[in-house]
Protein backbone atom coordinates (compact mmCIF):
# COMPACT_ATOMS: atom_id res chain seq x y z
CA UNK A 1 0.00 0.00 0.00
CA UNK A 2 1.57 3.49 -0.56
CA UNK A 3 2.19 5.66 2.12
CA UNK A 4 0.05 8.12 2.13
CA UNK A 5 -3.15 5.20 1.24
CA UNK A 6 -1.47 3.96 4.62
CA UNK A 7 -1.54 7.57 6.44
CA UNK A 8 -5.17 8.09 5.46
CA UNK A 9 -6.67 4.55 7.23
CA UNK A 10 -4.93 5.51 10.45
CA UNK A 11 -6.15 8.80 10.41
CA UNK A 12 -9.33 7.24 9.90
CA UNK A 13 -8.93 4.71 12.44
CA UNK A 14 -8.05 7.73 14.94
CA UNK A 15 -11.06 9.98 13.94
CA UNK A 16 -13.54 6.65 14.76
CA UNK A 17 -12.18 5.93 18.23
CA UNK A 18 -12.15 9.96 19.14
CA UNK A 19 -15.87 9.80 18.10
CA UNK A 20 -16.88 6.36 20.18
CA UNK A 21 -15.10 7.68 23.00
CA UNK A 22 -16.76 11.26 23.10
CA UNK A 23 -20.09 9.64 22.49
CA UNK A 24 -19.19 7.43 25.93
CA UNK A 25 -18.00 10.07 27.54
CA UNK A 26 -21.03 12.10 26.89
CA UNK A 27 -23.44 9.37 28.07
CA UNK A 28 -21.72 8.52 31.10
CA UNK A 29 -21.35 12.83 31.52
CA UNK A 30 -25.20 13.39 31.23
CA UNK A 31 -25.73 10.82 34.06
CA UNK A 32 -23.82 12.82 36.92
CA UNK A 33 -24.85 15.67 38.66
CA UNK A 34 -23.40 18.03 36.85
CA UNK A 35 -22.96 17.94 32.48
CA UNK A 36 -19.61 18.26 31.13
CA UNK A 37 -20.85 18.15 27.54
CA UNK A 38 -23.86 19.82 27.06
CA UNK A 39 -23.28 20.37 23.33
CA UNK A 40 -24.15 16.82 22.70
CA UNK A 41 -27.89 17.07 24.51
CA UNK A 42 -29.25 17.70 27.67
CA UNK A 43 -31.72 14.49 29.60
CA UNK A 44 -34.95 15.37 29.60
CA UNK A 45 -36.68 16.90 32.95
CA UNK A 46 -39.63 15.61 32.83
CA UNK A 47 -41.76 14.45 36.10
CA UNK A 48 -40.86 10.65 36.22
CA UNK A 49 -38.65 9.02 38.59
CA UNK A 50 -36.54 7.13 36.56
CA UNK A 51 -33.84 5.54 38.74
CA UNK A 52 -30.73 6.37 36.46
CA UNK A 53 -31.01 9.69 37.26
CA UNK A 54 -32.26 9.44 40.97
CA UNK A 55 -29.76 11.13 43.11
CA UNK A 56 -28.39 9.81 46.43
CA UNK A 57 -30.96 9.93 49.65
CA UNK A 58 -29.18 13.29 51.37
CA UNK A 59 -28.57 12.84 55.32
CA UNK A 60 -30.34 14.80 58.22
CA UNK A 61 -28.45 17.67 59.04
CA UNK A 62 -27.72 17.34 62.81
CA UNK A 63 -25.57 20.31 64.45
CA UNK A 64 -25.30 21.09 68.23
CA UNK A 65 -25.04 24.44 69.57
CA UNK A 66 -23.95 26.30 72.67
CA UNK A 67 -26.14 28.97 74.45
CA UNK A 68 -24.95 31.86 75.37
CA UNK A 69 -26.01 34.49 78.12
CA UNK A 70 -28.99 35.72 77.11
CA UNK A 71 -29.72 34.01 74.00
CA UNK A 72 -33.57 32.47 73.68
CA UNK A 73 -34.78 29.59 72.23
CA UNK A 74 -36.68 30.56 68.79
CA UNK A 75 -33.62 33.74 68.45
CA UNK A 76 -31.20 30.52 68.09
CA UNK A 77 -33.52 28.23 66.57
CA UNK A 78 -34.21 31.03 63.26
CA UNK A 79 -30.66 31.92 63.56
CA UNK A 80 -29.76 28.11 62.55
CA UNK A 81 -32.23 28.15 59.68
CA UNK A 82 -35.27 27.35 60.70
CA UNK A 83 -38.59 28.58 59.82
CA UNK A 84 -39.66 31.66 62.34
CA UNK A 85 -43.53 29.93 62.39
CA UNK A 86 -41.62 26.60 63.24
CA UNK A 87 -39.45 28.10 65.74
CA UNK A 88 -42.41 29.10 67.21
CA UNK A 89 -44.87 26.36 67.60
CA UNK A 90 -41.50 24.70 69.20
CA UNK A 91 -41.29 26.71 72.25
CA UNK A 92 -45.32 26.58 72.49
CA UNK A 93 -44.92 22.63 72.74
CA UNK A 94 -42.11 22.91 74.72
CA UNK A 95 -43.44 25.52 77.13
CA UNK A 96 -46.01 22.39 78.77
CA UNK A 97 -42.69 20.52 80.11
CA UNK A 98 -40.05 23.05 80.22
CA UNK A 99 -39.88 26.99 80.73
CA UNK A 100 -38.35 27.87 77.52
CA UNK A 101 -36.47 30.90 79.61
CA UNK A 102 -34.98 28.98 81.88
CA UNK A 103 -31.81 27.98 79.19
CA UNK A 104 -28.35 28.57 80.90
CA UNK A 105 -25.10 29.87 79.42
CA UNK A 106 -23.30 27.04 78.42
CA UNK A 107 -25.83 24.46 77.84
CA UNK A 108 -26.34 22.33 74.58
CA UNK A 109 -28.92 21.70 72.14
CA UNK A 110 -28.96 18.86 70.07
CA UNK A 111 -30.71 19.95 66.12
CA UNK A 112 -32.01 17.55 63.40
CA UNK A 113 -32.82 19.37 60.44
CA UNK A 114 -34.21 17.62 57.09
CA UNK A 115 -32.08 18.43 54.28
CA UNK A 116 -32.66 21.77 52.37
CA UNK A 117 -36.37 21.15 50.04
CA UNK A 118 -33.67 21.80 46.81
CA UNK A 119 -31.68 18.86 47.78
CA UNK A 120 -34.32 16.68 48.27
CA UNK A 121 -34.46 14.20 45.50
CA UNK A 122 -38.04 13.45 45.13
CA UNK A 123 -38.88 16.86 43.70
CA UNK A 124 -38.05 18.26 40.63
CA UNK A 125 -36.28 21.46 41.57
CA UNK A 126 -33.46 19.16 43.10
CA UNK A 127 -33.18 17.41 39.47
CA UNK A 128 -32.90 20.21 37.89
CA UNK A 129 -30.94 22.04 40.26
CA UNK A 130 -28.48 19.46 40.12
CA UNK A 131 -28.06 18.64 36.75
CA UNK A 132 -28.12 22.04 35.14
CA UNK A 133 -25.99 23.42 38.39
CA UNK A 134 -27.95 26.01 38.94
CA UNK A 135 -27.72 28.01 42.04
CA UNK A 136 -30.08 26.85 44.90
CA UNK A 137 -32.89 28.83 46.44
CA UNK A 138 -32.29 30.24 49.69
CA UNK A 139 -34.80 27.89 51.20
CA UNK A 140 -35.70 27.22 55.10
CA UNK A 141 -34.62 24.13 56.58
CA UNK A 142 -37.58 21.63 57.94
CA UNK A 143 -36.19 21.85 61.47
CA UNK A 144 -37.57 18.01 63.22
CA UNK A 145 -36.21 17.55 66.43
CA UNK A 146 -34.56 19.95 68.92
CA UNK A 147 -32.99 17.83 72.14
CA UNK A 148 -31.93 19.23 75.47
CA UNK A 149 -30.74 17.91 78.86
CA UNK A 150 -31.81 20.64 81.38
CA UNK A 151 -29.91 18.32 84.07
CA UNK A 152 -27.99 15.29 83.90
CA UNK A 153 -30.84 12.99 84.44
CA UNK A 154 -33.38 14.57 82.27
CA UNK A 155 -33.59 14.27 78.64
CA UNK A 156 -36.51 16.51 76.49
CA UNK A 157 -37.05 16.58 72.68
CA UNK A 158 -39.27 18.11 70.46
CA UNK A 159 -40.34 16.66 67.65
CA UNK A 160 -42.22 16.91 64.39
CA UNK A 161 -45.37 15.03 63.62
CA UNK A 162 -46.49 14.19 59.87
CA UNK A 163 -48.96 16.68 59.68
CA UNK A 164 -46.16 19.34 60.47
CA UNK A 165 -47.65 20.18 63.98
CA UNK A 166 -44.76 19.77 67.34
CA UNK A 167 -44.95 17.57 70.25
CA UNK A 168 -42.75 17.47 73.60
CA UNK A 169 -41.82 14.20 75.13
CA UNK A 170 -39.94 14.78 78.94
CA UNK A 171 -38.37 11.78 79.89
CA UNK A 172 -36.32 11.14 83.36
CA UNK A 173 -34.19 8.68 84.07
CA UNK A 174 -34.88 6.39 86.99
CA UNK A 175 -32.40 7.13 89.91
CA UNK A 176 -31.64 5.38 93.13
CA UNK A 177 -30.77 7.03 96.23
CA UNK A 178 -27.49 5.84 97.70
CA UNK A 179 -25.76 6.60 101.53
CA UNK A 180 -22.22 7.38 101.29
CA UNK A 181 -19.83 8.17 103.98
CA UNK A 182 -16.40 9.47 102.65
CA UNK A 183 -13.53 11.12 104.26
CA UNK A 184 -10.00 11.77 104.28
CA UNK A 185 -7.26 13.75 105.34
CA UNK A 186 -6.82 17.08 103.58
CA UNK A 187 -3.56 17.52 101.25
CA UNK A 188 -3.89 21.50 99.82
CA UNK A 189 -7.17 22.09 99.35
CA UNK A 190 -10.67 20.54 101.15
CA UNK A 191 -12.21 20.93 97.60
CA UNK A 192 -9.57 18.86 95.67
CA UNK A 193 -8.73 16.66 98.56
CA UNK A 194 -12.96 16.33 98.49
CA UNK A 195 -12.94 15.63 94.89
CA UNK A 196 -9.79 13.02 95.22
CA UNK A 197 -12.23 11.43 97.71
CA UNK A 198 -14.98 10.84 94.98
CA UNK A 199 -17.38 13.57 96.15
CA UNK A 200 -19.42 14.94 93.98
CA UNK A 201 -19.10 18.95 92.62
CA UNK A 202 -21.74 19.66 94.34
CA UNK A 203 -21.75 17.94 97.53
CA UNK A 204 -18.47 19.38 97.99
CA UNK A 205 -19.46 23.51 97.16
CA UNK A 206 -22.23 22.46 99.65
CA UNK A 207 -19.91 21.14 102.54
CA UNK A 208 -18.08 24.52 102.12
CA UNK A 209 -20.89 26.25 102.09
CA UNK A 210 -22.32 25.31 105.63
CA UNK A 211 -18.88 25.27 107.11
CA UNK A 212 -18.05 29.03 105.47
CA UNK A 213 -19.82 30.67 108.31
CA UNK A 214 -17.49 29.38 111.22
CA UNK A 215 -14.61 28.35 109.72
CA UNK A 216 -11.93 30.47 107.70
CA UNK A 217 -10.56 28.56 104.87
CA UNK A 218 -7.52 30.71 104.26
CA UNK A 219 -6.24 31.08 108.10
CA UNK A 220 -7.85 27.70 109.70
CA UNK A 221 -7.56 24.84 107.28
CA UNK A 222 -4.00 23.32 107.41
CA UNK A 223 -2.30 19.89 105.71
CA UNK A 224 -3.27 17.19 108.07
CA UNK A 225 -6.56 18.16 109.11
CA UNK A 226 -9.53 15.84 108.99
CA UNK A 227 -13.39 15.70 107.00
CA UNK A 228 -15.83 13.20 107.49
CA UNK A 229 -18.97 13.24 105.86
CA UNK A 230 -22.36 11.17 105.63
CA UNK A 231 -24.60 12.38 102.09
CA UNK A 232 -26.86 11.05 99.32
CA UNK A 233 -25.98 10.50 95.81
CA UNK A 234 -27.90 9.12 92.91
CA UNK A 235 -26.85 6.81 90.71
CA UNK A 236 -28.55 5.11 87.55
CA UNK A 237 -28.83 1.49 86.15
CA UNK A 238 -25.50 1.20 85.46
CA UNK A 239 -24.44 2.52 89.15
CA UNK A 240 -22.85 6.02 86.94
CA UNK A 241 -23.24 8.98 89.96
CA UNK A 242 -25.54 11.39 88.18
CA UNK A 243 -25.58 13.61 91.01
CA UNK A 244 -25.00 14.03 94.69
CA UNK A 245 -27.95 14.74 97.30
CA UNK A 246 -28.06 16.28 100.83
CA UNK A 247 -25.16 16.04 103.16
CA UNK A 248 -26.79 14.42 106.52
CA UNK A 249 -23.92 15.04 108.99
CA UNK A 250 -20.31 16.54 108.69
CA UNK A 251 -17.40 16.70 110.21
CA UNK A 252 -14.67 19.33 110.08
CA UNK A 253 -11.49 18.46 112.37
CA UNK A 254 -8.89 21.43 112.27
CA UNK A 255 -5.57 21.90 114.50
CA UNK A 256 -7.20 18.72 116.43
CA UNK A 257 -10.32 20.37 116.83
CA UNK A 258 -13.82 18.72 115.57
CA UNK A 259 -16.83 21.00 114.32
CA UNK A 260 -19.07 18.56 114.19
CA UNK A 261 -21.93 19.56 112.08
CA UNK A 262 -26.02 17.40 111.82
CA UNK A 263 -28.54 18.49 109.04
CA UNK A 264 -32.29 18.64 110.62
CA UNK A 265 -35.32 19.59 109.81
CA UNK A 266 -37.10 21.69 112.43
CA UNK A 267 -41.00 20.38 113.73
CA UNK A 268 -42.05 24.13 113.90
CA UNK A 269 -41.77 25.40 110.79
CA UNK A 270 -39.92 23.13 108.32
CA UNK A 271 -37.33 24.40 108.06
CA UNK A 272 -33.96 22.55 107.36
CA UNK A 273 -30.31 23.74 108.71
CA UNK A 274 -26.83 22.67 109.82
CA UNK A 275 -26.63 22.60 113.57
CA UNK A 276 -24.31 21.75 116.46
CA UNK A 277 -24.48 19.07 118.82
CA UNK A 278 -25.63 21.88 121.27
CA UNK A 279 -28.58 23.23 118.80
CA UNK A 280 -27.11 25.98 117.65
CA UNK A 281 -27.04 27.11 114.05
CA UNK A 282 -23.81 26.95 112.41
CA UNK A 283 -24.65 29.57 110.00
CA UNK A 284 -24.03 33.15 110.68
CA UNK A 285 -25.35 36.24 108.07
CA UNK A 286 -22.62 36.30 105.91
CA UNK A 287 -19.53 33.87 105.51
CA UNK A 288 -15.99 34.54 105.91
CA UNK A 289 -14.75 33.84 103.20
CA UNK A 290 -16.35 33.20 99.69
CA UNK A 291 -13.68 30.67 98.01
CA UNK A 292 -11.82 27.72 98.89
CA UNK A 293 -8.45 27.01 98.28
CA UNK A 294 -7.24 30.24 97.91
CA UNK A 295 -4.06 31.98 99.58
CA UNK A 296 -4.60 35.50 100.86
CA UNK A 297 -2.33 38.13 99.03
CA UNK A 298 -2.99 41.23 99.92
CA UNK A 299 -5.07 42.08 103.17
CA UNK A 300 -6.91 45.36 103.90
CA UNK A 301 -5.29 49.05 104.51
CA UNK A 302 -2.40 50.85 102.82
CA UNK A 303 0.14 49.15 100.49
CA UNK A 304 2.06 49.69 97.66
CA UNK A 305 0.09 48.92 94.70
CA UNK A 306 1.38 46.58 92.31
CA UNK A 307 0.05 48.00 89.27
CA UNK A 308 0.31 51.98 89.85
CA UNK A 309 3.37 51.55 92.08
CA UNK A 310 2.77 53.91 94.70
CA UNK A 311 0.92 53.71 98.31
CA UNK A 312 -2.76 53.73 97.76
CA UNK A 313 -5.23 52.35 100.04
CA UNK A 314 -7.10 48.52 99.91
CA UNK A 315 -10.46 48.57 100.85
CA UNK A 316 -10.62 44.70 100.46
CA UNK A 317 -8.77 41.80 100.53
CA UNK A 318 -7.44 39.59 97.61
CA UNK A 319 -7.61 36.05 97.47
CA UNK A 320 -5.10 34.12 94.93
CA UNK A 321 -6.51 31.45 93.26
CA UNK A 322 -6.80 29.46 89.84
CA UNK A 323 -8.46 30.59 87.24
CA UNK A 324 -11.85 29.24 87.03
CA UNK A 325 -12.16 28.04 91.03
CA UNK A 326 -15.88 29.31 91.67
CA UNK A 327 -16.48 32.16 93.64
CA UNK A 328 -19.63 32.05 96.14
CA UNK A 329 -22.01 34.70 97.59
CA UNK A 330 -21.15 35.45 100.98
CA UNK A 331 -24.55 35.68 102.06
CA UNK A 332 -28.53 35.73 100.96
CA UNK A 333 -29.16 38.70 99.15
CA UNK A 334 -29.98 40.57 95.48
CA UNK A 335 -27.61 41.10 92.71
CA UNK A 336 -27.05 44.78 92.61
CA UNK A 337 -24.74 44.99 90.47
CA UNK A 338 -23.33 42.22 87.71
CA UNK A 339 -20.85 43.42 84.81
CA UNK A 340 -17.89 45.52 83.48
CA UNK A 341 -16.68 47.66 86.30
CA UNK A 342 -13.42 49.95 85.04
CA UNK A 343 -10.31 48.77 87.00
CA UNK A 344 -12.26 46.04 88.40
CA UNK A 345 -13.29 44.31 85.30
CA UNK A 346 -15.77 41.50 85.75
CA UNK A 347 -17.61 42.91 89.06
CA UNK A 348 -20.67 41.30 91.09
CA UNK A 349 -22.25 43.35 94.13
CA UNK A 350 -24.33 41.87 96.48
CA UNK A 351 -26.84 43.23 98.63
CA UNK A 352 -27.84 42.24 102.01
CA UNK A 353 -30.59 43.51 103.83
CA UNK A 354 -30.14 46.70 104.67
CA UNK A 355 -26.63 47.27 105.87
CA UNK A 356 -24.24 45.05 104.20
CA UNK A 357 -23.35 44.81 100.68
CA UNK A 358 -20.30 42.26 99.20
CA UNK A 359 -18.54 42.97 95.99
CA UNK A 360 -16.31 40.72 93.96
CA UNK A 361 -13.69 41.41 91.31
CA UNK A 362 -11.88 40.34 88.70
CA UNK A 363 -13.90 37.57 87.73
CA UNK A 364 -13.62 35.66 84.79
CA UNK A 365 -16.84 35.35 83.94
CA UNK A 366 -20.31 35.46 85.67
CA UNK A 367 -22.37 31.81 86.55
CA UNK A 368 -25.24 31.55 84.74
CA UNK A 369 -28.27 33.56 85.88
CA UNK A 370 -26.14 36.22 87.85
CA UNK A 371 -27.65 39.63 86.69
CA UNK A 372 -29.40 42.73 88.20
CA UNK A 373 -31.93 42.43 90.43
CA UNK A 374 -31.52 37.72 90.93
CA UNK A 375 -31.66 37.16 94.11
CA UNK A 376 -28.56 34.50 95.35
CA UNK A 377 -28.93 32.19 98.53
CA UNK A 378 -25.63 32.03 100.81
CA UNK A 379 -23.15 29.27 99.17
CA UNK A 380 -24.49 29.79 95.23
CA UNK A 381 -21.90 30.62 93.09
CA UNK A 382 -22.06 33.41 91.20
CA UNK A 383 -18.86 33.70 89.15
CA UNK A 384 -15.44 32.32 89.05
CA UNK A 385 -11.95 33.60 89.39
CA UNK A 386 -9.84 35.45 86.96
CA UNK A 387 -7.51 38.17 85.98
CA UNK A 388 -10.00 40.63 84.03
CA UNK A 389 -9.51 44.23 84.94
CA UNK A 390 -6.55 45.91 86.13
CA UNK A 391 -4.69 43.26 87.91
CA UNK A 392 -1.20 41.36 87.73
CA UNK A 393 -2.91 37.92 87.85
CA UNK A 394 -5.86 35.47 88.73
CA UNK A 395 -7.36 36.36 92.39
CA UNK A 396 -10.41 37.22 93.75
CA UNK A 397 -10.76 40.84 95.39
CA UNK A 398 -13.65 40.98 97.55
CA UNK A 399 -15.05 43.68 100.07
CA UNK A 400 -17.36 43.99 102.43
CA UNK A 401 -19.23 47.24 103.07
CA UNK A 402 -21.48 48.44 106.36
CA UNK A 403 -23.43 51.20 105.92
CA UNK A 404 -21.84 52.09 102.44
CA UNK A 405 -18.32 52.45 103.87
CA UNK A 406 -15.60 49.34 102.96
CA UNK A 407 -14.88 47.36 106.20
CA UNK A 408 -12.41 45.12 106.64
CA UNK A 409 -13.49 41.35 105.96
CA UNK A 410 -11.56 39.67 107.92
CA UNK A 411 -12.37 41.25 111.12
CA UNK A 412 -16.03 41.98 110.29
CA UNK A 413 -18.03 40.74 113.06
CA UNK A 414 -22.11 39.45 112.12
CA UNK A 415 -24.58 37.63 113.52
CA UNK A 416 -24.77 34.22 114.15
CA UNK A 417 -27.04 31.64 114.02
CA UNK A 418 -29.97 30.92 116.27
CA UNK A 419 -30.38 28.12 118.75
CA UNK A 420 -33.07 25.88 119.06
CA UNK A 421 -36.36 25.79 121.50
CA UNK A 422 -36.25 23.75 124.02
CA UNK A 423 -38.99 21.29 122.71
CA UNK A 424 -37.25 21.49 119.36
CA UNK A 425 -33.97 21.02 121.21
CA UNK A 426 -35.02 17.16 122.71
CA UNK A 427 -36.16 16.31 119.06
CA UNK A 428 -33.14 17.66 117.15
CA UNK A 429 -30.73 15.28 120.49
CA UNK A 430 -32.89 12.17 119.24
CA UNK A 431 -32.18 12.71 115.76
CA UNK A 432 -28.33 13.40 116.72
CA UNK A 433 -28.51 9.83 118.32
CA UNK A 434 -29.77 8.36 115.45
CA UNK A 435 -27.39 9.78 112.92
CA UNK A 436 -24.35 9.18 115.57
CA UNK A 437 -25.64 4.95 115.60
CA UNK A 438 -25.81 5.21 111.28
CA UNK A 439 -21.85 6.23 111.93
CA UNK A 440 -20.99 3.30 114.68
CA UNK A 441 -21.96 0.76 112.42
CA UNK A 442 -20.86 2.04 109.33
CA UNK A 443 -19.59 -1.03 107.21
CA UNK A 444 -20.75 -3.29 110.11
CA UNK A 445 -24.67 -3.71 108.67
CA UNK A 446 -24.32 -4.08 104.93
CA UNK A 447 -27.78 -3.75 104.71
CA UNK A 448 -27.63 -0.53 105.71
CA UNK A 449 -25.24 0.41 103.10
CA UNK A 450 -26.54 -1.92 100.18
CA UNK A 451 -30.14 0.14 100.85
CA UNK A 452 -31.00 3.27 98.41
CA UNK A 453 -32.80 5.99 101.00
CA UNK A 454 -30.66 4.53 103.86
CA UNK A 455 -30.31 7.62 105.39
CA UNK A 456 -33.97 8.91 104.38
CA UNK A 457 -35.27 5.46 106.45
CA UNK A 458 -32.45 5.26 109.48
CA UNK A 459 -32.57 9.38 110.36
CA UNK A 460 -35.70 10.33 109.90
CA UNK A 461 -38.50 9.14 112.68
Amino acid sequence: MLPWARAATAMGTILSAALVLAVALSVTQSRAPTNGFAWLGTIDGGDDDRSDYALAEPENDVREISVDRGDTLSGLLIAEGADPNDAKAITSALSPVYDPTGLRGGQTIRLTFEPPAAMNRHGRLAREAALSARPLPDLHQTLLVVELNPRADRAISVRRDADGSYHAEDKVKPLKAVGVRAQGVIEGSLYLTAKDAGIPDGVIVDLIRIYSHAVDFQREVRRGDHFDVLYTKYIDESGETIRGGAIDYAELTLSGDAKPLFRYTTEEDQSTDYFTPQGTSGKRFLMRTPIDGARLTSGYGLRLHPVLGYTKMHKGVDFSAPTGTPIMAAGNGVVEKASWFGTFGRYVRLKHGNTYKTAYAHMSRFAPGISEGARVRQGQVIGYVGTSGRSTGPHLHYEVMADASQINPMDVKVPTGTSLSASELVAFKLHADKVRTVLDNWGKEPALVAQGEILRAKLLP
